[in-house]
């Protein structure tokens, strides 16, 4: 399998692996927000606030609508989400690949807080190694 033709886990694969944590584990706070259009899922993004930092462990926007500001706008909503849980910043990791994904992440403000770093995408076996890059933004 090619890493370029499995970089970006289809849509439907995000939302069956974020199904199951969608109740939290009483030590962290997991919100899962899907935008639809016409009864379709588009997009998805989720925040897990862990005390005062939080993460953005995904942001998926159905390509055929980058660039309309959809993805802005999930991101703003976990980031809201995040601020409510009483977190005082934020991180997520992005491959250091995905360059459209780096550039929009640094338009609105997010750090590269350190040196790339491997590892499975999702933590899953059968996916192979990737290069992630660690992004932050105080909230």
């Amino acid at each position: 399998m090619h890493l370029e033709a499995r970089a970006l886990l289809a849509l439907a694969e995000r939302r069956d692996y974020w199904a199951p944590l969608l109740g939290g584990t009483g030590q962290t706070a997991t919100v899962v927000r899907i935008a639809e259009q016409d009864g379709q899922v588009v997009g998805l993004v989720s925040s897990v606030a862990r005390v005062s930092e939080g993460e953005v462990p995904a942001l998926h926007v159905d390509p055929l609508l980058h660039g309309r500001g959809l993805g802005r706008r999930l991101l703003d909503a976990a980031l809201d989400d995040l601020r409510y849980a009483g977190c005082r910043s934020a991180w997520l990791t992005v491959l250091s690949v995905n360059r459209a994904a780096i550039a929009f992440y640094e338009h609105l403000g997010w750090t590269a807080d350190g040196l790339p770093f491997w590892e499975r995408m999702d933590g899953l076996d059968e996916l192979p190694l990737v290069e992630l890059v660690r992004y932050r933004l105080a909230l």
